[in-house]
């Protein structure tokens, strides 16, 4: 149930966030990614070594990093907020099994 939550609530707040939302709300999102895909990574990497959802979860983390921020347009955002979730919905369903969503 735990390791469900690490991709659930990341993706929920990616989808909710092209909501006019504080700008606080941006900055826990970037802190709940770091932790939680960065948990995802570490397992993964743990699990399987250098493969394709690690380098594609930590380039995500680093995307997403509060510590050194980038900062792109609202559009650009907007796109990457979307991918990110779908990148988390598909590392759920496909590498941890179909049987986690039950």
């Amino acid at each position: 149930m735990a390791e469900r939550m690490f991709s659930i609530v990341p993706a929920a707040m990616l989808l909710i966030a092209p909501a006019p939302w504080p700008y606080v709300y941006y900055v826990l999102l970037r802190w709940v990614i770091l932790i939680c895909v960065g948990t995802i990574a570490y397992e993964s990497f743990r699990r399987r070594g250098w493969h394709g959802w690690t380098v594609a979860l930590i380039v995500f983390v680093v995307i997403f990093n509060p510590i050194v921020p980038f900062h792109f347009d609202r559009a650009i955002w907007s796109v990457l907020n979307v991918a990110g979730a779908a990148l988390l919905i598909a590392h759920l369903c496909l590498e941890r099994g179909w049987r986690t969503l039950k």
